[in-house]
């Protein structure tokens, strides 16, 4: 307790004024003043009724001088008002940091202004708070605060050292070489040793719903590992770090998880020297965690591992690409960057909601906040999917593409098996052989694949000649042979028979006359990347920097039943991806999505009577890609699509036809690269209910309570130059309800002719022009239609 009063008489030295008159210069004149401000606490219950005093003055100080309402206290923790449909909600606070270790007591969550107290307290008297002599090191931005507010007074807390970037970044963790099992040394972290920075982009994945629109994470580009520069090769002891929601259903210790080791699961057979992952799936488990991740139930981690680490989970364990932009920094922004994520390691945590505040959106916050762009850390929407976020990066010029990324293990084994079929055309000038054919490569049984390897073996020996180019071929085989690989089978057939031939024939004398040369061949080929060339598209010039998020339009037109009736069209959306968007920044070309639409169109002849409308909560539709395309269902490689739909609903006067749910399968019947024209057809089924009109004026519900439909449709989609200008966009669709033994027909047509306009005033302008015809048939046949032009305006 002395050291208490200690503090406390330190406190009256202050040279500010309070309330009028200068602050007593002892204890004595300090319980004066008080009694003269009538400042009688509550202290009752507490032992130290000191510290309940000096709280209570460090209260009324807040609230005479505000300063825990100023923008820097606020700024610090990102205190904001929650906000209702928009509005502002008086006295409820929530701050973007979460993380108790940045604040001084679990209390100081609930305010500012508690946050203020409680912190002034520990920087006062730091024996009278539990871990406050840690506070110094856990929260620097609040004790630079108040050594700025309190420039006279020494606290205790200033003789606390805290551990550098060099010791604290990675203090808390190991990584393990996943065959040696010995600890890497990364070495330290610091300006001198991080060169620079890269975001890659994680393409969205199918195996869990938290994959659907994709990842961003932050590569630091290191100086530690010299043989791999002089490799050429990626660092793959580089530091990649994240913002994940902390799905852990326990709480543990530090102890136990300053370690990461790896699962002692161990497959049977490898592939390239990387053991395969247990494929665990627990449905009702990632059910419980998509709606708490909906309704913010988790917080941010602040997530740390190696290159190699992130390439391997992605590429080979989850079947997803990382495309990779460099982020384009000065040396001061790279070593704030440097220190902002330093400070978000020790003490930063969000609530974590799937759709605005996700894990890509939180780490854009901290690089906009580590590089002092102000309209980056506050770029904000009512949905934040990774591709917008990279978008927006774009447009401020603060990223460049890098090439080549880090491929899918089955787009790196489709693009072998390209390179192989060219290789394979040359090969066969040689008509008075006998060759296996083009379908052997590639057919589904590994005994076939594996015939035709040792076939074409048998040929080099036969005709040296050829050997070149079927030494190429055979250098290919392991990465194609990638593409049958089913890591359902607990890793059983990583390395395949049709490998295991072409590795052998490679290494016999079959076609070299070295041992050593064949090594090097393999080694180099191993490590060539030069049949991904199909993958890479460099030309930043190809495709809108913009992406459909918040967008909205308006327009003009006129009836097709009566071209003297005028017509005025306004509608818009949360966020919108067409199938061979026109935006640079899709989430992948063969995907569509659409969530919170709407769309009305009325007649200012008829006293604004609306001629129709539609609303959309949320549809999906996706294809499987293949490199840079979608192969036609009949073809060898096709497969179908899928498409999902919620809360849909299109009218007019005299109808209204609702989905409540519904779904279809999607097959491609013809696609060009890049999906950039297309042809699908689409048939599916739903649950939703259709209400009809006796008059114009007056809707009843048809008979029965619910029905079933089943639809099909056609859609195609023409691209008309390279760097997608111009696109034509059209779609039917049919449509019936069934319900009460009556069916009821909806017959849709829609062709869509979009301009980009260009880029101003931080918008994207479009001109659209739109023919839209509804048909419905079920006791009487009823027909609208219009033609509309309207203006697109993309926010971001």
């Amino acid at each position: 307790m002395k050291s208490l009063h200690l503090s406390l008489t330190l406190l009256l030295f202050l040279p500010f004024t309070a309330w009028g008159r200068p602050l007593p210069l002892s204890l004595h004149d300090f319980r004066q003043t008080r009694d003269a401000m009538d400042l009688e606490p509550d202290c009752s219950d507490r032992s130290e009724p000191e510290v309940c005093t000096l709280t209570s003055l460090l209260e009324s100080y807040d609230e005479s001088y505000g300063y825990s309402q100023s923008a820097e206290w606020r700024r610090i923790s990102g205190w904001r008002l929650r906000q209702l449909a928009g509005v502002p909600i008086p006295f409820w606070w929530t701050s973007d940091n979460r993380d108790p270790r940045a604040f001084a007591t679990a209390d100081a969550l609930s305010s500012p202004h508690s946050d203020f107290v409680a912190f002034a307290l520990a920087y006062i008297a730091p024996e009278s708070v539990a871990g406050a002599m840690n506070l110094k090191c856990r929260a620097p931005d609040k004790y630079a605060f108040f050594q700025k507010l309190f420039p006279d007074f020494r606290s205790a807390l200033d003789d606390r050292h805290c551990p550098s970037i060099d010791q604290g970044f990675l203090d808390d963790v190991e990584f393990l070489d996943p065959l040696s099992h010995e600890v890497i040394n990364i070495g330290p972290i610091n300006y001198d040793t991080v060169e620079g920075f890269e975001l890659l982009y994680a393409t969205p994945g199918v195996q869990d719903a938290s994959e659907v629109a994709g990842h961003i994470l932050l590569r630091m580009r290191l100086r530690n590992n010299p043989l791999a520069r002089e490799m050429g090769l990626e660092n793959p002891h580089d530091i990649v770090v994240a913002f994940l929601a902390d799905t852990s259903e326990e709480q543990k210790s530090l102890e136990e998880t300053a370690r990461m080791r790896l699962d002692p699961y161990r497959c049977e057979t490898q592939v390239d020297g990387n053991e395969a992952p247990r494929q665990d799936f627990h449905p009702i488990t990632a059910a419980v965690q998509a709606l708490k991740g909906l309704a913010g139930g988790y917080l941010t981690v602040f997530d740390r591992t190696t290159l190699f680490a992130t390439i391997r989970r992605y590429t080979l364990d989850e079947d997803r690409t990382l495309l990779r932009y460099r982020l384009k920094l000065t040396e001061l922004q790279k070593r704030s960057l440097l220190d902002r994520l330093f400070l978000a390691r020790k003490s930063y945590k969000q609530e974590y909601y799937f759709f605005d505040r996700n894990c890509a959106s939180v780490l854009v916050q901290i690089i906009g906040e580590g590089i002092g762009d102000a309209e980056v850390a506050s770029f904000s929407a009512g949905v934040m999917p990774p591709n917008a976020l990279i978008a927006m990066l774009s447009r401020r010029n603060l990223i460049e593409e890098v090439h080549p990324g880090f491929y899918s293990y089955k787009l790196e084994a489709q693009a072998a098996q390209e390179a192989i079929k060219k290789l394979y055309q040359v090969a066969l000038r040689r008509p008075d052989l006998v060759w296996p054919t083009e379908a052997e490569l590639f057919d589904a049984a590994a005994a076939v694949r594996s015939r035709a390897y040792f076939h074409l073996a048998l040929i080099a020996k036969h005709d040296p000649s050829l050997s070149a180019a079927i030494k190429q071929i055979l250098l290919l085989a392991p990465k194609a042979e990638l593409h049958h690989l089913d890591k359902k089978t607990a890793c059983l057939n990583y390395t395949s028979l049709p490998t295991a031939t072409a590795r052998m024939a490679l290494k016999s004398e079959l076609l070299a006359s070295a041992e050593a040369s064949v090594a090097s061949s393999i080694w180099r080929a191993g490590r060539s990347r030069s049949h991904l060339s199909s993958l890479e598209h460099p030309d930043p010039s190809v495709g809108s920097p913009s992406v459909r998020l918040a967008s909205f339009y308006y327009g003009l037109g006129v009836s097709d039943s009566s071209h003297t009736r005028p017509l005025m069209t306004a509608g818009g959306s949360l966020y919108a991806q067409n199938m061979g968007s026109m935006s640079r920044y899709s989430m992948q070309r063969a995907t569509a999505v659409r969530f919170l639409a709407g769309e009305v169109t009325i007649d200012p002849s008829r006293q604004d009577q609306i001629e129709s409308w539609r609303l959309s909560g949320i549809s999906l539709r996706k294809f499987k890609e293949r490199l840079q395309g979608v192969p036609p269902f009949l073809s060898r490689d096709g497969s179908y699509g899928f498409g999902l739909a919620a809360l849909e609903a299109q009218g007019d006067p005299t109808a209204i036809d609702s989905t409540i749910f519904g779904g279809e399968l999607l097959f491609n019947l013809a696609s060009s690269e890049y999906h950039d024209h297309f042809l699908l057809l689409s048939t599916g089924s739903g649950i939703g209910t259709v209400w009809e009109a006796d008059s114009e004026r007056t809707l009843m519900q048809s008979r029965g309570r619910g029905g079933l439909s089943f639809s099909s449709g056609l859609e195609g989609l023409w691209t008309f130059d390279r760097r997608r200008h111009w696109q034509l966009r059209g779609e039917l669709a049919y449509k019936r309800t069934f319900r009460d033994q009556q069916a009821i027909d909806i017959s849709t047509g829609r062709i869509e002719i979009v301009a980009r306009l260009g880029q101003g005033n931080d918008h994207e302008w479009r001109a659209r022009f739109i023919f839209d015809s509804r048909w419905r048939r079920s006791q009487k046949v009823n027909q609208r239609g219009s033609y509309l032009l309207a203006l697109d305006i993309n926010d971001w």
